[in-house]
């Protein structure tokens, strides 16, 4: 399992008048000609939450790109979009799944595609929405049959915390990357009462060299009202369908900024 050190310095700080209240949910992707580029969430007191993305030659300093990646849609109620996660699907050719928070306050998963992955546009549907969940901070994977394996949050609706609530880690499925077939089971289930009694969520998963898949994800617990603490946990699959906890935390909260 690799081991991981907080770097001291900020990589991006909530600055701007579009992202003065925050910036949250970050992914990068490595350019094709040179560089990466890392789009996050930013809110600000006019905005609820748009996807931005910033620049980098060395994953170390990063330069805030003009325009909007991912914006709110008034016509179709969306009043945040955030989490971002991006599958190359061809040589010039990339897809993002990110989430998406109704007027009407319930959250699906949307998709949008790219050329050049600065301007994006909006797939029409949606990828995943239920009667009675809420999902979202998705990761999609491609299998070796070439279909795609979605892995995202599912909370019951209302959202209630408690090692009881069902706030899981899940999967679908899909021949094409838009139309998904949820998958039975859970892939996280919210268990541990110690650290995950508020919910798990947010996966990243990345490849390892015995072509095992290894998973990141953030639990949370509740230590009253009002008060939540989150880390990050990890997890094994062979098969990226069943997964296995790790016991550690692979990265823990505090210090000056979390």
């Amino acid at each position: 399992m690799p081991s991981w050190i907080k770097c001291p310095n900020v990589t991006i700080s909530p600055d701007a008048s579009y992202d003065s209240n925050g910036v949250l949910t970050p992914m990068v992707v490595r350019l094709p000609d040179r560089g990466y580029r890392m789009y996050y969430m930013g809110a600000s007191p006019m905005n609820a939450g748009t996807i931005f993305s910033a620049f980098s030659d060395d994953l170390e300093n990063w330069q805030k790109e003009p325009g909007i990646r991912i914006d709110r849609e008034k016509n179709d109620m969306i009043e945040r979009v955030l989490a971002p996660d991006i599958i190359k699907i061809s040589e010039n050719f990339w897809r993002m799944y990110y989430e998406a928070h109704l007027t009407n306050k319930k959250r699906v998963i949307l998709s949008a595609v790219s050329e050049d992955l600065l301007n994006w546009s909006r797939e029409a549907g949606v990828r995943v929405k239920s009667k009675v969940y809420d999902c979202g901070a998705p990761k999609c994977i491609r299998l070796e049959n070439g279909s795609y394996r979605l892995f995202f949050y599912s909370y019951p609706r209302p959202f209630k915390s408690g090692i009881n609530s069902g706030n899981h880690i899940i999967s679908a499925l899909s021949c094409d990357g838009i139309t998904f077939e949820l998958e039975n089971g859970i892939r996280i289930p919210q268990d541990c009462e110690k650290y995950e009694n508020y919910t798990v969520y947010a996966p990243e998963i990345v490849r390892t060299q015995d072509d095992s898949w290894l998973m990141y994800f953030s639990g949370w617990n509740s230590e009253g009202i009002r008060c939540t603490k989150g880390r990050i946990f990890s997890a094994t699959s062979k098969d990226s369908f069943h997964w296995t906890k790790d016991k550690s935390i692979v990265i823990n909260n505090g210090g000056i900024y979390d």
